[in-house]
């Protein structure tokens, strides 16, 4: 079995999202323990405070993935390698079994958490709002557990 944690940059406001999200922790239930961890997002308002925000976030993000043993950490970035889901189960595989992501916030992922961590993953060449990566995320752990385990989701 699993053991996924999900660090991200601010909360789930849209409560769609958050039910996509709910979805799709319970259909890994009987695969993978979800652990969501949320990192208070900084505000910003013009040019000078962005990097001042992502800096913040950044070591939020730095000082959370120290804390405790995680397992293989993997950044989504653009940045990142792209994976059919094929593929991506098998990574998932060899990253296994306890593995955190990291979804940045609005503003992404700080120079410093970028260089710090190897494992970087693309979900697309497009960039998704924070919330939306969550989904795209689990559905995607969730496809490549029921090609692992042999399941009919993934045609």
């Amino acid at each position: 079995m699993f053991r996924i944690t999900l660090v991200s940059v601010g909360k789930l406001k849209d409560r769609e999202i958050e039910g996509f999200v709910l979805k799709y922790i319970k259909l890994l239930s009987p695969y993978a323990v979800i652990n969501l961890v949320e990192l208070k997002a900084e505000p910003f308002r013009d040019n000078s405070q962005k990097i001042k925000a992502k800096k913040a976030e950044g070591e939020r993000i730095i000082k959370e993935l120290k804390k405790k043993k995680l397992g293989t950490i993997v950044l989504l970035t653009e940045q990142g390698v792209s994976f059919n889901s094929m593929t991506f189960s098998q990574k998932l595989e060899s990253w296994g079994p306890e593995i955190t992501f990291v979804v940045g916030g609005a503003l992404g992922l700080s120079t410093e958490v970028l260089k710090n961590f190897k494992n970087k993953l693309s979900l697309s060449p497009m960039t998704f709002p924070h919330e939306m990566a969550r989904v795209v995320l689990l559905e995607q752990i969730y496809r490549a557990v029921t090609i692992l385990k042999g399941k009919e989701y993934h045609y």
